[in-house]
């Protein structure tokens, strides 16, 4: 256990800071701990840092982390049940659209305060939610990476938690479930958190201008961009507060989806890729491996005329608010943004809130919580396996 919270010190050291008061945080960034009684000492005992501002509505103990990976674990390791919770990090910041209750608290792997909570404690938090007995990387800090390691399948799955909590039932279909990475059970009509391969039914939902989710787009302001980034233009679709005009249509054209279709199963490495080999490169940026990689396609150096960055069986995706050309909201409903009454630190404590869900945030576009594509491929995913690799 020591090599491993000295792992995560060395890997996450640069987010930390000694001095209490001071610190690079900004104001509107801090995540309030809550604590109660809400004074110096209290906040320094539980490791918080205590620096207050002339701001009423700045949180004077708060958390001295600025990567969400540790203002989830730090949160959760300091509340384990309601009589037990000296950390109390808000879990359902969204209240522009949904009012907290136990369940939708539930649903999302966190814990219900309810009337423990004192005074203006947030009633829905993050806790110590072990799940697997023994589990011992960040065990109860991440109760959805737990649980998708129990569940591989419907027939196969030892703790089943819900996919998509706060959609209405008979908004919930195959199409929905297995765009969110998620596995569907067609025989009980759930969709749940598992061990999936993660967002591959991509071109299947886009079949005309028409026939077309709204959030299945290219960004792309003009024709000709949209063109260059082989989408197809559709003219009838919105073009504010986001232009979703350029749309991912599955047919027999070469637009984005027929090229990773084709790709997946005429170009399946660097060595063994067959005509046509196609040009996956950016007519945006300049082209690198990193830039390559992180989108999806096959980083191929030669000495030939062919294409070093090419479409293949990596498959388009989405990891990061950079390299995510195809936007699907995590969370379908959910309002991700404040009203000038409310504290500064909550637009913040969405983005923690998207990280833990594994959503990818995304705070340049409307819908904020955008879908990973891959699963696996979620920020809070890749994290957790930075520091196993490490610690291993």
């Amino acid at each position: 256990m020591f090599r491993l919270l000295l792992a995560l010190a060395c890997i996450f050291c640069a987010s930390r800071k000694v001095n209490s008061c001071n610190t690079d945080i900004l104001s509107e960034d801090r995540i309030d701990c809550n604590v109660r009684p809400n004074d110096q000492e209290k906040c320094e005992t539980v490791g918080c840092v205590w620096c207050p501002v002339s701001q009423a509505n700045i949180a004077a103990c708060f958390l001295n982390y600025t990567d969400n990976f540790n203002v989830i674990l730090a949160a959760a390791s300091n509340c384990n049940s309601r009589g037990d919770c000296q950390i109390a990090v808000n879990c359902h910041p969204d209240i522009i659209t949904y009012q907290p209750n136990q369940a939708s608290c539930e649903s999302r792997g966190c814990l219900w305060l309810g009337t423990d909570a004192i005074d203006d404690q947030p009633r829905c938090v993050y806790y110590n939610n072990s799940i697997i007995e023994g589990y011992t990387l960040f065990s109860g800090a991440f109760p959805l990476i737990e649980a998708s390691a129990i569940c591989a399948s419907c027939d196969n799955c030892f703790h089943k938690i819900n996919c998509l909590p706060n959609e209405p039932s008979y908004r919930i279909t195959e199409n929905r479930c297995l765009r969110e990475g998620c596995i569907w059970c067609s025989e009980t009509n759930e969709c749940l958190f598992g061990a999936t391969s993660g967002l591959d039914g991509l071109a299947p939902l886009c079949k005309s201008c028409t026939d077309c989710p709204l959030q299945a787009y290219i960004k792309a302001s003009s024709q000709a961009i949209c063109r260059k980034k082989r989408g197809t233009w559709c003219s009838n679709r919105p073009s504010s507060p986001d232009d979703k005009r350029c749309a991912i249509i599955s047919d027999n054209t070469f637009d984005e989806c027929s090229f990773q279709k084709l790709a997946a199963s005429t170009c399946t490495s660097c060595d063994n890729c067959q005509s046509p080999i196609i040009d996956c490169s950016s007519t945006d940026y300049y082209e690198t491996p990193y830039t390559c990689v992180e989108k999806g396609c096959m980083w191929c150096p030669n000495n030939k005329t062919e294409p070093t960055c090419r479409y293949g069986t990596n498959n388009y995706r989405c990891v990061s608010a950079d390299f995510c050309d195809i936007q699907f909201p995590r969370f379908q409903n959910i309002v991700f943004s404040r009203t000038s009454s409310q504290r500064p630190h909550l637009s913040r404590l969405m983005e923690v809130f998207c990280y833990s869900q594994m959503g990818v945030w995304a705070p340049s576009t409307y819908d904020r919580c955008l879908s990973p594509s891959p699963y696996n491929e979620a920020p809070l995913a890749r994290d957790l396996t930075k520091i196993y690799h490490y610690y291993q």
